[in-house]
């Protein structure tokens, strides 16, 4: 069933990788909700009046303890369940305790609560963005998988530069190549770089070859290892330049020896 709802699966663990970033911002909230009750239940407390007990109806009702305190402010200023009616009862006793309950709206409900609104977000973003990531790779893996194995006909389970020639010619494989942004004609551009080796020729592993492929991606980003090996590439292509310039040279040189000689 997760196979063939991967949204489901998205949730699954797009919750279950919020479970650690959830647990901590629920221990703050509780921490808040600590503090206040016991504020609350300290402010509305039961207070003698020309020696009469006055029991407050807000701290009967809401505050009698500090449990009954937090759970008053969880399920009213917290979750904002009739929260008129019990901030109006607190208004008709105490202000002071109308302000203390109002700040506390503000710390838990507008910005604890929205805080792990956003963190959820941003993780099920994250874990979205990473399957979709994983569904596509396993795609082109299983594409590319058939077609190697086609084409190898010596059965080595090594891809060789004419192997990977005939490849190119597969409009299948430039389609696989096109769906997940990889330019083929880019792709053939780099090719021979990945199929020498000190400048004898080499084979490759399927592996070797299905990460080279998903590397040149348009989407990719940049990152060091990327720029060392263009700087690698580079500097492969200057000094092979730089030998046939030194190879002219001579010959230039031995021709205008022999020149000189024969004058």
């Amino acid at each position: 069933m997760l196979r063939f709802l991967p949204e489901l699966m998205i949730m699954i663990k797009g919750m279950v990788t919020a479970a650690s970033t959830v647990s901590y911002t629920l221990g703050l909230l509780l921490v808040i909700t600590y503090v206040f009750a016991i504020m609350l239940t300290q402010l509305t407390m039961p207070k003698y009046d020309d020696d009469d007990l006055h029991v407050s109806y807000i701290h009967v009702t809401y505050f009698e303890g500090v449990a009954k305190s937090m759970y008053s402010l969880i399920i009213y200023a917290t979750f904002l369940d009739n929260l008129a009616d019990f901030c109006g009862a607190i208004k008709e006793e105490s202000s002071l305790c109308l302000a203390v309950v109002t700040v506390f709206v503000g710390l838990a409900n507008l910005t604890v609560m929205n805080m792990l609104i956003g963190v959820l977000c941003e993780v099920i973003s994250a874990v979205a963005q990473e399957e979709k990531e994983q569904l596509i790779t396993d795609k082109v893996h299983e594409k590319f998988r058939d077609i190697v194995k086609q084409i190898d006909q010596d059965n080595d389970n090594m891809l060789s530069w004419n192997e990977f020639i005939k490849i190119m010619d597969v409009p299948e494989a430039v389609a696989q190549l096109d769906s997940v942004g990889v330019d083929p004609e880019g792709m053939i551009d780099f090719a021979q770089d990945w199929f020498q080796e000190d400048g004898q020729p080499k084979a490759i592993t399927f592996k070797e070859f299905m990460d080279i492929v998903l590397d040149l991606r348009g989407t990719q980003i940049a990152t060091l290892k990327d720029l060392m090996t263009m700087q690698k590439h580079v500097n492969g292509k200057f000094s092979a330049l730089k030998g046939r310039l030194e190879t002219i040279d001579r010959v230039l040189e031995d021709c205008l020896d022999e020149d000189t000689g024969n004058r």
